[in-house]
C-alpha cells in the first residue's frame, strides 16, 4: 500500500520499501496456526512511540522522557512541555497514516468496520429506528455507549431509574457539590508561561526537514535533578503546524555530569555552611510568600472557599488577623485564617460542613481545619474577650451589625480591628505580636495620632504610645 498511489517510495529489499524517511518492513509474518506469533506481531505494530515507564511528570508543567541509552555528553533524559512533545510525536507519523479510512464517507470503511449485528445478550441498547445511519439516540444511551455509564439503572440495586430534575441554579449546584464534599470553586488559573527568550525561534520549513528538531542554546540557568545536571534549552521546531502557531517549546536536557546549582564562592567567609534541609526550608518559605502575595497560597484558597460558603448560606462573619492587616495597609503573610462569627452561626456551620471538607482540631471550639488545603481556621465567637478571654471593656463584636461587606469579603472597620489587637497585646504577654502589628500598621498606612479618638478609651493611651514609637526614624 505504500507505493500504490503516488509512487514516491522505492523498494530497497525483499518486502522492504522506504518513503519520506520511513521504512515499511513486511517480511515478518505469522501463520494462521500461530496465535502467539500473531499476537506478538500485532502488539509490535500497535506499540506506542514511547514506553510508558520512560515518561514522568517533571516540575514547571514539563514531561520528562528518559533515554534508553545516554548521549555521549552524558544526557540521560529530556524535558518538554506537553504540546512540544506532541509536536515531536506528530513528526514521526507518516503522512499516509492519516488516510481517513474510518470516516463515514470513506470507500474503505466497509472493508474495516464490521457490519452491525443483533444486540448481544444483556445489552439494553436499542438500534436506531427507521434504519437511518444518523438515527437519533437518547442522551442516556449515548452516555452508556461513549462512557460506559448506565444512568437508567441503579448501581446499587439494579432497579430502573428515571430523570427527576436537572440542577441549573449556581446556588443549588454548590449546595449539591458541598454535600458530595466536592470543590465548589474553579481552580485558580495558572500564570502565563514566559513565551521565550531571544534564543528560541521558529525555523523555516524550506531549509529543514519536516521531521527534524533543531535546538539553539540560549545560555539559560542550570539546576540539578537526582544529582544530575539539567540544562534548559530553547527549541525551534520545523513542524509546519507549530510554525503557524508561532510556538516555542522549552526543552531540558538532563545530564549525568554533576554541576553546582550556584557558582562556587570565590573566597572562604562565614561561620559555616547551611545544611541542605535548612536551605530547602528557606526556599520553601520564600516560595510560599510569593504565592501568598499573588493570592495563590493555600491560605488564600482556604479563605476564598470559606467566605464563599458563608456568603452563600447567609452566615455573618468578619475577617481579622493578617488578611485584614493586608487590607488595611500592612503587608504580612500568614498560614491560617481568622474570623469573627456569632456562636449560633458557628455551630450551624459546623453542623453543615464538619466531615465535608472541614474538621474540628479541638472538639467543641472554633478551631477548625480545612482538609482540602490543610489550613487552620480559627473562629472567634461574638461576646468573648481578646487575649486572655477574661472580661474587659472590649469584646469581639457582632459581625451582623459591625462588619463592612464587599463583593466577596467582609471586614471589621479599622478602629474596631485596632481595638481588638491592642486589647489582646495589653493583657496577654504571649500575644505581643498584636502590638507589633498595630505599630507596623501605623507606619505602613501612615495613621495619625488622631485615630486614638475613634478608639475605646481603654486602649487610647496604648495607641498613642505605639504611635510615638512608630515616629522614631530607623538609623539603618
Amino acid at each position: 500500500m505504500l507505493l500504490t498511489d503516488r509512487g514516491e517510495g522505492r523498494v530497497t529489499g525483499a518486502l522492504l520499501a522506504s518513503d519520506g524517511g520511513f521504512t515499511l518492513h513486511a517480511a515478518t509474518v505469522a501463520s494462521g496456526h500461530n496465535p502467539g506469533g500473531r499476537e506478538a506481531l500485532v502488539s509490535y505494530a500497535l506499540r506506542p512511540p514511547l514506553a510508558q515507564e520512560r515518561l514522568t511528570r517533571a516540575g514547571d508543567d514539563l514531561v520528562r522522557t528518559a533515554l534508553e541509552r545516554p548521549f555521549s555528553d552524558g544526557t540521560v533524559a529530556v524535558e518538554l512541555d506537553p504540546l512540544s512533545l506532541l509536536c515531536r510525536l506528530v513528526a514521526t507519523v507518516h503522512r499516509r497514516a492519516s488516510i481517513p479510512v474510518l470516516a463515514p464517507a470513506s470507500r474503505l470503511r466497509s472493508r474495516i468496520v464490521p457490519k452491525p449485528t443483533a444486540a448481544a445478550d444483556g445489552d439494553d441498547t436499542e438500534a436506531p429506528k427507521g434504519g437511518s445511519r444518523c438515527g437519533w439516540r437518547p442522551w442516556a444511551e449515548l452516555m452508556q455507549r461513549g462512557l460506559q455509564v448506565n444512568l437508567e439503572k441503579c448501581p446499587l440495586c439494579g432497579a430502573a431509574m428515571k430523570l427527576r430534575a436537572i440542577v441549573t441554579e449556581p446556588v443549588n449546584i454548590r449546595r449539591y457539590l458541598r454535600h458530595l464534599d466536592e470543590a465548589t470553586e474553579l481552580p485558580p488559573r495558572s500564570p502565563a508561561r514566559d513565551p521565550g527568550t531571544s534564543g528560541g525561534r521558529c525555523s523555516s520549513a524550506s531549509s529543514r526537514s519536516s521531521s527534524s528538531w533543531w535546538l539553539e542554546a540560549s545560555t539559560p540557568p542550570s539546576r540539578t535533578w537526582k544529582g544530575r545536571r539539567v540544562e534548559s534549552w530553547r527549541g525551534a521546531g520545523s513542524v509546519t503546524s507549530r510554525e503557524r502557531r508561532g510556538l516555542c517549546a522549552t526543552l531540558r536536557r538532563v545530564t549525568t555530569s554533576a554541576a553546582p546549582e550556584r557558582p562556587s564562592p570565590t573566597s572562604a567567609w562565614g561561620a559555616g555552611r547551611l545544611s541542605a534541609e535548612a536551605e530547602a526550608r528557606f526556599e520553601a518559605g520564600v516560595a510560599y510568600c510569593g504565592r501568598f502575595f499573588m493570592g495563590q497560597s493555600e491560605a488564600d484558597l482556604a479563605l476564598g472557599k470559606l467566605t464563599g460558603i458563608l456568603e452563600t448560606e447567609g452566615l455573618p462573619y468578619a475577617i481579622i488577623g493578617a488578611f485584614a492587616l493586608n487590607e488595611y495597609g500592612h503587608r504580612r503573610a500568614t498560614v491560617d485564617v481568622d474570623l469573627v462569627m456569632r456562636e449560633e452561626d458557628l455551630q450551624e456551620f459546623k453542623r453543615r460542613h464538619v466531615g465535608r471538607g472541614y474538621e474540628e482540631r479541638t472538639p467543641g471550639t472554633g478551631k477548625l481545619l480545612d482538609t482540602e488545603h490543610g489550613v487552620n481556621i480559627d473562629v472567634l465567637s461574638t461576646g468573648r474577650f481578646p487575649g486572655d478571654d477574661k472580661p474587659k471593656p472590649i469584646a469581639f463584636p457582632d459581625p451582623a451589625t459591625t462588619a463592612v461587606r464587599g463583593a466577596r469579603f467582609a471586614l471589621l472597620p479599622m478602629p474596631r480591628f485596632i481595638e481588638l489587637k491592642l486589647a489582646s497585646g495589653m493583657v496577654a504577654p504571649h500575644r505581643a505580636k498584636d502590638l507589633v502589628d498595630v505599630q507596623e500598621l501605623i507606619k505602613s498606612a501612615g495613621l495619625s495620632e488622631d485615630v486614638a479618638l475613634s478608639l475605646h478609651p481603654w486602649v487610647q493611651d496604648k495607641f498613642r504610645e505605639l504611635w510615638r514609637l512608630a515616629q522614631i526614624p530607623d538609623p539603618f
